[in-house]
């Protein structure tokens, strides 16, 4: 019987140690979900860094304020630009295909997407007053990281967490992830260094960013510097297709 038992407790291990390894190995699979490019009449700035080409979509070109956008795992940020370009005809809006999204090259990693944000930024910066950052789920990890290295006035997070590595815990809770991670997207952290206003646009209905992860990025935020709004009936995914995002983006980034 003891032999049996030791038997067991080694099956068990191994079992435990390969969804370890398959959990490491999938990982960006499960993180990123990249689109691919759709057929739009807006324009596109080509971006070269790191030898990769990142397309960037833009819409109002040449006024005094932009803002770069930051989308969601799985998001084709084109459709959306058709909406900010009517809805926010005061600002510049940038909407960045990350690598292997929508036409870029390349393959999408933390350390990829924040170096191109960091790069995007600081090429626009010349062409504008100011640079703003929108950043959508996945993306809010991008505008938190720009924001916290970068002179942002104005921030706007929609669907917002904590880290990823907070998340991914509370879905897999017996396994290490902050072992096994290898992207972290961590703005609970760099929030400290962020002097930018910031609106934060939650969903009523959100089940994909658990509220108390978008609870605790909000606390890390001095009170003066954040305001928060949940959009009723909203789901995650659903909630820049109400009137009231575009009325919130519009007031906060366009007025003064």
């Amino acid at each position: 019987m003891e032999a049996i038992f030791w038997k067991i407790v080694a099956l068990a291990v191994i079992g435990y140690l390969l969804a370890c390894l398959a959990l490491y190995l999938k990982q960006r699979s499960f993180l990123y979900h990249p689109t691919e490019r759709v057929d739009h009449p807006l324009k596109v700035e080509i971006f070269e860094n790191q030898g990769e080409r990142v397309e960037v979509i833009v819409v109002n070109e040449g006024k005094e304020n932009a803002a770069l956008y930051f989308g969601g795992n799985a998001e084709i940020v084109a459709y959306h630009g058709g909406e900010l370009r009517d809805k926010l005809p005061d600002v510049s809006v940038y909407l960045v295909n990350y690598r292997g999204y929508g036409g870029s090259s390349g393959s999408p990693s933390e350390s990829a997407l924040l170096d191109d944000a960091l790069f995007i930024y600081d090429r626009i910066i010349e062409w504008h007053n100011s640079v703003d950052v929108v950043g959508r789920s996945l993306g809010s990890g991008v505008a938190t990281h720009v924001a916290s290295l970068r002179p942002v006035e104005k921030m706007v997070l929609i669907t917002p967490y904590d880290s990823i590595r907070a998340i991914g815990q509370s879905l897999y809770p017996i396994f290490p992830i902050g072992l096994i991670l290898k992207d972290h997207f961590d703005s609970a952290s760099r929030v400290g260094k962020v002097d930018a206003r910031t609106l934060v646009v939650l969903a009523e209905d959100d089940r994909v960013i658990p509220l108390k992860s978008s609870e605790q990025l909000i606390a890390k935020f001095s009170d003066d510097l954040v305001r928060t709004v949940t959009i009723k009936g909203a789901s995650h995914n659903d909630v820049t297709d109400t009137d009231l995002y575009y009325e919130l983006l519009n007031e906060f980034l366009a007025g003064k």
